[in-house]
């Protein structure tokens, strides 16, 4: 059996040190969470000091250590990370100095880390197939290049691969628990300008210099260091409180920015100690701090998220849906991520619950719990409050994170779905004002398909975690295509029908508003290896007038590209499309067909077919994208799933004057 090699589920760094003279490092120092039918459990510490071991074997007893002679009578052997779940016992690999670091950051006011509640975590990540770990929606602080840096749209997590940055270069390597130079740094004073009083300070007549110097040491205290620094230039009566050595020591209390210098936690007010807070504020900034300390901040920022994550509690006042239960036989209009109940899992999240509650007919407010990895936001839960107090609660909730918004009579939403959850959403009211975005909507997919009710009676959360139109389905761009352009939905080769399967559609506008941008059009290439990748508009000389490329693909030694030379400065436009689709019986996302070729006609009479004709032993038929009389064609929309290449395709028209 070959080598299995899985990255931390919590730092992305490998768990094993592929240096040999290292044996024993950190890095090879691991445990597993894991469950079995008797429960949830961690390891003793084990250690992966031949590269060439197949199994991931830990003392059971989490106080032993693999070098502990107590320890070999009794390991425990279960499948990890990726692997299959085995005789339903399946367990995670994590360093143990990151365990560490886990446990320290817990907040010391709860009980132990609930290893349940994280096992649920997750197993609601995705592993994809070209990685060793997990994907969390983050770049596990800049370990490794984000998706979209990877050439991939923000729900195509299946493909991503452990593609690192360079300029990370040994900080990941170091031992982010253990910072050997970190006690030498806690006596080193540093050289800054002598402390000043505020009397020897020109007096400014503004509020601020009327107040006590200890209510200005506690507004500063109280803020953000960048905010706090930043007061000096409103009143110079708080510049001498930023060589204060109590405002430097609060930075290293817990939530502080320097938090993660633990070690100095409770040493603020020791009577024995003398911390110069303000050099140590500076030595263990990221432009000086040792390699230690850099990763140790690293992983720090993102073991927070995952503290605030475990905080999330199932809500107590919803109903499980079962397929007997009253609600399964309503009528649902329904937008979800890539759901799936398998595990393990290659995209998307896993369906562990689905809530359904009433909506309160004296609606008076609603409040979103959120919750954030790295730079993405979910919305985890839903409270609809009464002006009778008979609160309805759906999915997780937050105590700590949590957006009210007034909202009387719910309307609809409008959302940023992603393949992992819901990032954002708006709230339609009675009289469709439409909120602010609740939540941040990044790059995520957005949809109206939750949009035109009279009035929404039920709602429906799966917890990790109508009429025809395409907007309806999620479309992977900051915008949906506005009213003015016409989808020509009558043609879109997927069909008219909505789907709750999550398969965003993206789109491009290579006419540009008004078919701006058609006199400038010079040729469009397709892009083919086995398979049609997508099509590339080229434009002529002038700023933003690049290229405009439908699907994301990145050319191979594989790959060939076809040319069509169009005319634009001389009036020639693209008139008519056809495309030549294979109908395949094997999954059910294909019953529309997968998409072969695209046939393109001008104004000029002259045609040109590009694409990849070779098939799958389907029937091929060839369709035409027809679009509203009247209109010209300037965009373009498609859908492609994971393991294939474009399979749907329609054609955006609009008026454009001659």
């Amino acid at each position: 059996m070959s080598p299995q090699f899985f990255s931390c589920i919590i730092c992305g760094v490998p768990t094993h040190d592929y240096d040999a003279s290292t044996s024993g490092s950190w890095s090879d120092q691991f445990r597993v969470i894991y469950r079995n039918p008797s429960g949830r459990f961690i390891s003793g510490v084990g250690c992966r000091e031949d590269n060439r071991e197949t199994t991931w074997d830990a003392p059971s007893d989490p106080d032993l250590r693999w070098d502990d002679e107590r320890s070999h009578g009794s390991l425990i052997d279960v499948q990890v990370m990726k692997q299959p779940v085995d005789d339903d016992q399946h367990g995670f690999v994590l360093h143990e100095a990151c365990w560490k670091l886990l446990e320290t950051a817990f907040p010391s006011i709860l009980a132990e880390i609930p290893l349940k509640r994280l096992i649920d975590i997750f197993e609601s990540l995705p592993f994809p197939v070209s990685s060793k770990g997990a994907y969390w929606g983050h770049d596990y602080g800049k370990l490794i290049m984000d998706i979209e840096e990877q050439g991939l749209y923000p729900w195509e997590e299946f493909y991503l691969a452990d593609t690192y940055h360079p300029e990370e270069g040994g900080d990941v390597n170091a031992n982010p628990y253990d910072v050997p130079d970190l006690p030498a740094s806690l006596s080193m004073r540093a050289e800054y300008p002598p402390e000043l009083s505020v009397s020897s300070q020109p007096e400014n007549k503004n509020l601020f210099s009327k107040l006590p110097v200890e209510l200005l040491e506690n507004i500063a205290l109280n803020l953000p260091t960048e905010i706090a620094l930043s007061l000096r230039l409103v009143s110079k009566v708080f510049f001498p409180l930023l060589y204060n050595q109590a405002f430097w020591a609060s930075r290293f209390e817990e939530n502080g920015d320097r938090d993660s210098v633990f070690e100095t936690w409770g040493r603020r007010n020791s009577a024995d100690e003398m911390i110069d807070w303000l050099s140590l504020y500076r030595l263990t900034s990221f432009t000086h701090c040792s390699p230690g300390l850099k990763n140790r901040r690293r992983i720090w920022s993102l073991v927070q998220p995952l503290i605030e994550t475990i905080g999330l509690s199932p809500a107590e006042t919803v109903d499980t849906v079962s397929e007997d239960h009253d609600h399964a036989s309503l009528e649902w209009t329904k937008v979800e991520g890539a759901l799936t109940t398998r595990y393990p899992i290659r995209s998307g999240c896993r369906l562990f619950d689905t809530h359904v509650g009433c909506v309160c007919k004296d609606l008076s407010k609603i409040a979103f719990s959120l919750s954030t990895v790295g730079t993405i936001s979910y919305i985890s839960g839903i409270c609809l409050i009464s002006r009778s107090g008979s609160n309805v609660c759906l999915g997780l909730i937050s105590k700590t994170n949590e957006i009210i918004r007034e909202v009387t009579k719910l309307r609809g939403f409008i959302l940023a779905m992603g393949s992992m959850g819901l990032h954002a959403l708006q709230v339609i009211q009675e009289d469709s004002r439409v909120s602010e975005w609740i939540g941040f909507p990044g790059n995520a997919p957005r949809t109206e398909r939750l949009i035109g009710f009279r009035s929404i009676d039920f709602l429906q959360v799966g917890c990790d975690l109508n009429p025809s139109h395409c907007t309806k389905q999620p479309f992977g761009t900051l915008i949906i295509p506005p009213p003015i352009l016409c989808l020509n939905e009558p043609s879109y080769t997927a069909g008219p029908k909505l789907s709750a399967e999550y398969n965003p559609l993206f789109w491009i506008h290579f006419g540009g508003p008004g078919g701006c941008k058609l006199k400038h059009l010079t040729s469009v290439s397709f892009d083919i290896a086995q398979g049609f990748f997508g099509l590339e508009f080229h434009y002529g000389a002038g700023p933003g007038h690049e290229t405009c490329k439908l699907g994301r693909y990145v050319h191979s030694d594989s790959s060939e590209e076809e040319h069509f030379l169009i005319d634009g400065p001389g009036g020639e436009v693209i008139e008519s499309v056809e495309v030549i689709l294979e109908h395949l019986n094997i999954f059910d996302f294909l019953r529309d067909g997968i998409l072969k070729a695209v046939k393109l006609t001008t104004n000029c009479n002259r045609s040109f077919q590009g694409g990849f004709l070779w098939g799958h032993g389907g029937t091929t038929v060839t369709l035409p994208l027809t679009i509203t009389p009247g209109t010209t064609l300037t965009g373009f929309y498609a859908s492609k799933h994971i393991q294939f290449v474009l399979i749907s395709i329609g054609a955006i028209s609009e008026v454009v004057d001659k």
